[in-house]
């Protein structure tokens, strides 16, 4: 039998051949290893946490697993998974030199009388040697190379690095002219070839070589990335792992001309644009022409190349960008190109959730892991990036531009060019003329109306627009790029675009392209802001925009602190994907701080005897604020450092704060503590942190009032004595009046009949997330208050963490509630 032509080819006679192939794809051995690469003693929970991530990734499962803030999550992550790692890629080259060394011994062997059969035998296994040698010698070669890397870093300097280039500066006004010529933004139906970004890390005769499995760690925010990053030094593969996150143009960019545009969308482009390797004339004082390269200086395959190579094993993200500034390598395209030989690659959700991206960026989820971090919003993470919205004013604004577009160079399309761009016009002004008329048609008693997608497409008057093929022909010609020319090349003072509304455009018509009954359309013709009325998709099956993810890679592990309530999980993803329940782990780990340095108290009743039910129709009366006030003065001064109250919403916390004023209570309060309150503005947080931080430490204390859900309810540590209690005050239900969530609600009653379910799950989501603020190392200690008669419903503490369900008490009445924090406080204080 001849060798085999390709990978295909080669993966079909294994399956067909089970006992080679359970060879060659044996797992690891199944009994779980001792020691997992602790620097330290790790916890008893952390053990356990290792040990079941471990079996987790041996089986392929979905694993969710617990472990609450404080307990060494990112740690235990680790160690788990790299052990794992590092186990199974010793058994892949073990595998493989046991297929050499079989397949050698049937080469051997000595001619039967079928000797045509013998024959295609021994050619089978030449192959199968061939490939497997291939295969070993480049995981070797990898290894090697790598090796090298890390023991020359601090030192390797290739020649034509050490020389300072002089890299011809390009200003903004030369790119400018780049843009402006008329080649560069007409649509052409053929696809320009040099647009398409390439990769810098192969020689054009080399094969990529990818190694497997590799582990994929997604979180939300780069400063969480960055943290987990830094949690590597801690265990003993700090020197041996290859790791390397990945990022958008903001964070790696080096290029001033790109940088300074600001805007991520025109920073793409700027960046794609730069990559075509042109000559442009420019003149000189005196008139003289010359030849320069307009290609981004920063993109020298070389240097590129050395960059991608030491950023696996430089780790940190911000050593890396000036890693590349010292070389003049592009630290985007070099940590691109280094994910083929990373062990482990860190991203934020956004890269991880959509297909284009993954793509763009080179990940591939086949046999690989995936671990999302922080996975208890995941449902409504994978709603948010692939919801969208458009305004009245964006839709106007687009019309307006292709409108002079195609009056500048309708002469020079192609009839297949026009014939499309006349069905984008056509499908912009239908749309804009939709929210903009005055006709209410169907809003009988409201200026908000959803659809869905069948119902949408019919009252815009789009039936007859395929949507898929102008997607196709949009991305296929660079329209949005091209179009941010064009309106900057019309500018009177040549200023810079600042927003293409095309790639809302193009995210529109995405949306259109959605399965009929995945999600809505809501139209709001309510005109609040400058930007006018507003269109916007809402999705609503969140499990088929995340099934590759859950389905593609080897093993799936969803984490946090807790992932309470875990029945959504089940309820929207695994059951509507058909995920066996066999192949499901769940952990929820205790905490490692002990029962009694915790304690979670429920407030039925205020000091003047009313009860505390705060629902948004009886919140704001004038008693219960009374009441409300009175229990916030009495536990500032039980309550030793720092006091955090969580409120319902910003406009809840605004009213209790008038109310102390008015009533005289805040000039009591500040005799016991300063008050301090979550600012609107992000960019206040640090600022605001810091003073209270310092009033915590330098005086009798201080409390903060914080919203739920709002900037300081995740993420934010408030260890030790910056939060010795923490007071959430009502149960935070989303607003039940708002059209999308009844839809949400709606679509979930017909599917799975948890609508309701899906409603409280909002609501104590946000509230484990306020509650995890406190306690976060095994020496802490907090009082946890519920402070609203509802918590005393024992069937809602099966939403809370696990951890606290056991120790949660009701005391009969509020000078009860205080004598027993007293008494906490007390024991602690003996210390």
């Amino acid at each position: 039998m001849a060798d085999f032509d390709d990978d295909k080819e080669f993966e079909q006679f294994l399956n067909e051949n089970e006992e080679l192939k359970r060879m060659c794809d044996a797992p690891v051995a199944c009994s779980i290893p001792e020691e997992f690469g602790c620097l330290f003693e790790p916890y008893e929970n952390q053990k356990t946490f290792m040990r079941t991530l471990y079996a987790a990734l041996l089986k392929g499962n979905v694993a969710i697993m617990e472990s609450p803030t404080g307990t060494g999550k990112s740690l235990s992550l680790l160690c788990g998974s790299l052990t794992w790692l590092r186990d199974a890629r010793r058994q892949i080259e073990l595998d493989l030199q046991c297929a050499i060394e079989k397949n050698n011994e049937v080469i051997q062997q000595p001619n039967g009388s079928n000797w045509l059969e013998e024959h295609a035998r021994k050619m089978q296994a030449k192959s199968i040697i061939e490939r497997s040698t291939d295969h070993l010698n480049r995981i070797r070669l990898a290894q090697k190379r790598m090796e090298q890397v890390k023991a020359d870093l601090n030192v390797y300097r290739s020649v034509s690095l050490k020389k300072k280039k002089t890299v011809p500066s390009v200003c903004l006004s030369e790119q400018l002219e780049c843009e402006n010529d008329s080649d560069d933004i007409l649509l052409n139906d053929n696809v320009d070839e040099n647009e398409v970004p390439v990769t810098m890390l192969e020689d054009e005769t080399s094969d990529v070589y990818r190694v497997t499995p590799q582990i994929f760690y997604c979180s939300r925010t780069h400063s969480q990335l960055a943290q987990f990053a830094k949690e590597i030094k801690k265990t003993a593969y700090s020197n041996s792992v290859h790791m390397v996150t990945i990022a958008s143009r903001q964070t790696l960019c080096i290029n001033d001309s790109v940088l300074r545009l600001k805007n991520p969308l025109l920073m793409n482009e700027r960046c794609l644009l730069l990559q075509k390797n042109s000559f442009k004339k420019r003149k000189d004082a005196c008139g003289s022409s010359s030849r320069y390269e307009s290609r981004c200086p920063f993109l020298r395959q070389e240097g590129v190349k050395q960059l991608a190579e030491e950023s696996l094993c430089i780790g940190d993200i911000e050593e890396v960008v000036r890693r590349g500034k010292e070389i003049q390598a592009c630290p985007y395209y070099a940590t691109r190109d280094a994910v083929n030989l990373a062990d482990i690659i860190l991203m934020p959700y956004q890269v991880l959730m959509q297909k284009d991206t993954r793509k763009t960026f080179g990940l591939c989820l086949t046999d690989n892991v995936v671990i999302v971090d922080e996975a208890h919003n995941l449902l409504e993470t994978v709603e948010s990036v692939h919801g969208f919205e458009i305004s009245s004013d964006q839709l106007s604004r687009a019309k307006a531009a292709l409108c002079s577009y195609v009056s500048k160079f309708r002469s020079r399309f192609s009839a297949k060019t026009l014939m499309h761009v006349q069905q984008l016009q056509s499908l912009i002004d239908l749309s804009t003329k939709c929210l903009l008329s005055d006709c209410e048609l169907p809003f009988v008693q409201t200026s908000v109306k959803c659809f869905g997608m069948s119902d949408f497409v019919t009252h815009v008057g789009i039936e007859a627009i395929n949507c898929f093929v102008l997607a196709s022909f949009m991305d296929k010609t660079n329209l949005c790029r091209k179009m941010r020319g064009f309106l900057k090349s019309i500018q009177s003072d040549g200023s810079e675009v600042a927003e293409n509304v095309f790639y809302s455009i193009r995210s529109y018509i995405g949306c259109l392209t959605n399965r009929v009954g995945d999600g809505r359309f809501l139209i709001d013709k309510r005109s609040k802001t400058e930007s006018g009325k507003v269109l916007k998709f809402i999705l609503l099956n969140p499990a088929v925009c995340i099934e590759d993810v859950l389905k593609e890679p080897r093993a799936v592990v969803l984490t946090g602190g807790t992932m309470e309530p875990v029945r959504e999980l089940y309820d929207r993803l695994f059951i509507p994907l058909g995920l066996p329940m066999a192949k499901i782990t769940h952990l929820s780990c205790s905490h490692v701080v002990p029962d009694s340095s915790i304690l979670p108290l429920v407030i039925t009743n205020g000091p003047l005897g009313h009860k505390m039910e705060l629902n948004y129709s009886s919140r704001s009366t004038p008693h219960l604020l009374d009441d409300l006030c009175k229990v916030i003065l009495r536990l500032s001064s039980i309550v030793p450092a720092g006091l955090v109250c969580f409120f319902a919403s910003y406009e809840y916390e605004r009213i209790v704060s008038e109310h102390l004023k008015t009533s005289g209570i805040l000039d009591q309060l500040q005799t016991h503590k300063q008050l301090f309150r979550e600012p609107r503005k992000a960019s206040e947080i640090n600022e605001l942190l810091e003073n209270y931080g310092n009033a915590v430490s330098c005086s009798s204390g201080a409390i903060l009032f914080a919203v739920v859900g709002g900037k300081m309810s995740e993420g934010i540590n408030f260890s030790d004595n910056l939060c010795r209690c923490v007071v959430v005050i009502g149960m935070p239900y989303p607003n039940r009046s708002s059209l999308e969530l009844q839809e949400r609600m709606n679509y979930l009653n017909s599917s799975f009949n948890s609508g309701q379910e899906y409603y409280e799950n909002l609501c104590f989501k946000a509230i484990n997330q306020s509650v995890g603020r406190a306690i976060r190392h095994s020496k802490d200690y907090a009082a946890l208050i519920f402070l609203d008669c509802r918590y005393s419903n024992k069937a809602c503490w099966k939403k809370l963490p696990s951890w606290l369900r056991h120790l949660i008490c009701i005391p009969a009445s509020f000078s009860e509630a205080c004598t027993t924090l007293v008494h906490f406080y007390a024991a602690f204080n003996k210390c």
